[in-house]
């Protein structure tokens, strides 16, 4: 998805090149700005006022830096002085791992927001569920991260990988689980539309709520879908004794704002928050009596969730309603992809 190559990424132009690029996409709009300013900077600032990150100073981020790093540039401008973000980043690329670590080095690193430990890794998220993969040793030698940004911008169970994808998920939340012991965020991005969802992969996490809401039949599909992947993601973290919080939700539909009838599907932005109960101790063996003090809080999560998507916030209502904010979004985005070397009288949105 993401050319790491492009000489005039992050904003670097060299004279030999004069062009500005006159693409634009999906992610350069207004509302994705929504998302990445009122949701991730948002939730990211009340993390770092939380008194266990007065000291810490290099914030471990993990993510899929997007075509122009926007996501990274928008979190690190906004840093308290004297933090940085050290990244652990992934893209498929057909250049070689050493390529794209040498434009991330030359390029991205002149930001004093970024730290010189920051890497990128040529590989896909997927390979991250296959044992002893490079991606997968070089998560368990790196410290436990304080943001993960999942924007996976389609389906979170496509057809083709959709376990596989989920296995990676699993395996990424458990290392954190048995690692994080500060408070941590989760941005989780993904659409959900019948067209590109393995359908057959829904129903098997559906039955799992079917246990305990019967609302669930009141929901229109694309609540469902958000509701099972809240409460699949609620049930792994219960079961280590983690406390999950799911702190905002957005959506948006696919493309231009569609018309009622239209089978357009919509994409979802979450962020959600983890906090260890050190209380917790589980005897593998059962001989001593285990009391998880989170599985408590399971049910009244689980009735927050339903809450929460079903009255997640419309980004393009929100926009649509509040010119003011339209436009200082747009402005934002604006200097940003200027400063990534597009041609801003070109923009579309």
């Amino acid at each position: 998805m993401v050319d790491l190559i492009n000489p005039s990424l992050f904003g670097i132009v060299p004279a030999t090149e004069n062009k500005k690029k006159t693409q634009f996409y999906a992610w350069h709009r207004p509302r994705k700005q929504w998302v990445r300013v009122k949701q991730w900077q948002y939730w990211t600032n009340i993390l770092l006022k939380t008194p266990a990150y007065k000291n810490i100073n290099e914030l471990q981020y993990f993510g899929f830096p997007g075509e122009d790093c926007l996501d990274i540039h928008v979190l690190g401008q906004n840093l308290p002085e004297g933090k940085k973000i050290c990244f652990y980043a992934l893209e498929s690329s057909p250049n070689s791992a050493s390529q794209i670590q040498d434009i991330i080095h030359s390029k991205l690193m002149d930001f004093n927001y970024i730290s010189p430990l920051s890497r990128v890794e040529n590989s896909h998220f997927e390979r991250l569920n296959e044992i002893n993969s490079k991606v997968a040793n070089e998560l368990r030698a790196r410290p436990a991260f304080h943001l993960i940004n999942l924007d996976f911008m389609k389906a979170l169970f496509p057809p083709q990988n959709g376990e596989k994808i989920l296995s990676s998920i699993i395996k990424l939340l458990t290392l954190q689980f048995e690692r994080q012991n500060s408070t941590w965020l989760l941005f989780l991005t993904f659409r959900c539309d019948k067209q590109c969802l393995d359908t057959e992969l829904l129903k098997k996490y559906m039955n799992v709520l079917y246990q305990n809401y019967e609302l669930l039949q009141e929901n229109v599909f694309e609540e469902i879908v958000g509701i099972s992947v809240l409460k699949w993601i609620l049930k792994n973290s219960v079961e280590k004794g983690i406390h999950m919080k799911t702190r905002s939700v957005g959506m948006y539909k696919i493309g231009e704002k569609q018309k009622e009838e239209d089978e357009e599907g919509m994409l979802f932005s979450m962020v959600l928050e983890f906090k260890k109960d050190n209380s917790f101790v589980k005897d593998a063996t059962s001989l001593l009596p285990t009391h998880n003090p989170v599985a408590d809080e399971e049910v009244l999560c689980g009735i927050k969730i339903i809450d929460k998507i079903s009255n997640a916030s419309h980004i393009d209502d929100i926009l649509e309603k509040n010119i003011e904010l339209y436009n200082t979004l747009k402005q934002s985005i604006l200097s940003l992809l200027d400063e990534a070397g597009y041609d801003i009288k070109c923009y579309p949105y």
